[in-house]
């Protein structure tokens, strides 16, 4: 289970877990240019605050 309490970050796996989503829209929303997201070594990472901000604005959409 992820700590949302205490972690800046997600990786990808954490962020599809907190999401309830699989692995491909996991990544079409990595490839999204709105979407929250660092590149470390190669590796995506979602901040979280970034990703609840995120979240927040594309549910005022509908």
């Amino acid at each position: 289970m992820v700590d949302t309490n205490t972690r800046l970050l997600y990786n990808v796996n954490e962020m599809r877990e907190a999401l309830g989503v699989g692995r491909g829209l996991a990544y079409q929303l990595l490839a999204r240019n709105d979407f929250p997201k660092i590149v470390i070594n190669g590796r995506y990472y979602i901040p979280v605050e970034k990703l609840r901000r995120w979240i927040d604005k594309e549910s005022r959409k509908s």
